[in-house]
C-alpha cells in the first residue's frame, strides 16, 4: 500500500523509538480501513527484509524502527557456529528466525528449524524465509510442541484487521474481543524429532507464552541426549497457568548438569545461582560447553 509505504520509509528515517510503533498504530486504526491490508515488505536495519502488518502488536515496532530485540540478536550470533542445527520455538512471523538464518547463511552451513502453530503466522513465516532466499537453510513446522499429542484450542491477538499477531492457549486468555481461536496440531518434540530424523540441535530459542515447561517435558529425551544451548523468554505471568514456575525449568536442567544465565546487560550473562520464581529471559548451557560459550558472548560484546 502505497500510503503506509511512505510512512514507513519517513519513520525510518528517525531514531528507533517505541513512541513511533504507538504513533503508526494510531494511523493505521484511523486512516486505514480495517478491511485494507497493510502487509508491507520492511527494510530491516540489520540488512534483511520482512513482511510486516503494522496492525500487528507483535509487529508494530519492528514495522516503524526496522528492528526487533537487537540485544537477543545479538545474543544468538555470538553463540550460533557453522553447521549448528537451530531450532525456533514460537517463531511467529520470523522476527528472530529470518535474522538467525540469515546468519547462518553468512557463516556457509548449519539448518534452522522453525515450529508455529497459528496457520496466518505460519504463512506469512513462510514467505518471509522465501523473501530472504533461506529455503535450503529454513523449514517451518505448522504445529505446536508440549507434553502430549492431540488438537490444541490455541488463540491469536487480532486487532483493527491484523490477521497474525502473538498467540497463547485459549484456555487461559481472559478476554477474548481481542482474539480469534484456532485449532492446531499438538505433539511432543519427542515424537517429531523421531519421526522426522532429526540428527542434532545445537541451540533453542524458545517462546510460548508461559507453555515452556511443557515443551521440555515433551521433549526431554531428545533434550537429554544432545544437550543443547537453550534460550528462554520465560513468561512468569502465564507459567502458573500451566501449573509451573522458572524454578521447575531450573530444577529440570541442573539435574542435568546444566548451568543457568540471565543477562545483566545486553551480551553481559549472570550466572542464576539462586533464581526466582518470576525471572523471564534467560538461557541453560551444558557445563561442558559453558566456558567456551561465555568467550563467545564476550568478544562479541569487546567488538559491539
Amino acid at each position: 500500500m502505497p500510503l503506509i509505504a511512505s510512512l514507513n520509509k519517513f519513520a525510518r528515517m528517525l531514531p528507533p523509538a517505541r513512541s513511533k510503533a504507538a504513533v503508526g498504530r494510531l494511523i493505521t486504526d484511523h486512516l486505514i480501513p480495517s478491511t485494507n491490508s497493510t502487509v508491507t515488505e520492511v527494510p530491516m536495519r540489520a540488512g534483511h527484509r520482512m513482511l510486516l502488518d503494522p496492525r500487528s502488536r507483535t509487529e508494530g515496532g519492528p514495522f516503524w524502527n526496522g528492528e526487533f530485540d537487537e540485544d537477543d540478536v545479538d545474543f544468538f550470533r555470538a553463540v550460533i557456529q557453522p553447521g549448528d542445527t537451530v531450532f525456533d520455538v514460537g517463531a511467529n512471523v520470523g522476527l528472530i528466525s529470518i535474522p538467525i538464518g540469515c546468519h547462518l547463511k553468512s557463516l556457509g552451513s548449519g539448518q534452522l528449524i522453525c515450529f508455529e502453530p497459528i496457520k496466518t503466522n505460519y504463512e506469512r513465516l513462510t514467505a518471509n524465509i522465501k523473501l530472504n532466499g533461506l529455503e535450503q537453510i529454513a523449514r517451518a513446522y505448522n504445529v505446536a510442541l508440549g507434553d502430549h499429542e492431540g488438537i490444541l484450542e490455541i488463540s491469536v491477538e487480532t486487532r483493527h484487521g491484523a490477521q497474525t499477531g502473538n498467540a497463547m492457549a485459549t484456555r487461559i486468555v481472559r478476554d477474548e474481543k481481542n482474539f480469534t481461536r484456532n485449532s492446531c496440531t499438538l505433539t511432543r518434540l519427542d515424537t517429531f524429532a523421531a519421526q522426522e530424523k532429526i540428527a542434532k540441535v545445537d541451540f533453542m530459542k524458545v517462546d510460548i507464552e508461559g507453555a515452556e515447561m511443557l515443551f521440555i517435558n515433551g521433549g526431554a529425551d531428545f533434550i537429554t541426549a544432545h544437550r543443547p544451548t537453550i534460550y528462554g523468554e520465560f513468561n512468569s505471568g502465564l507459567m502458573p497457568e500451566f501449573g509451573h514456575s522458572f524454578l521447575d525449568v531450573h530444577a529440570f536442567f541442573k539435574e542435568r548438569q546444566y548451568r543457568a544465565f540471565g543477562f545483566a546487560d545486553a551480551l553481559l550473562p549472570s550466572e542464576l545461582t539462586n533464581p526466582s520464581p518470576t525471572t523471564g529471559n534467560a538461557f541453560f548451557v551444558a557445563e561442558e560447553k559453558a566456558e567456551i560459550l561465555l568467550q563467545r558472548v564476550s568478544a562479541a560484546k569487546a567488538k559491539r
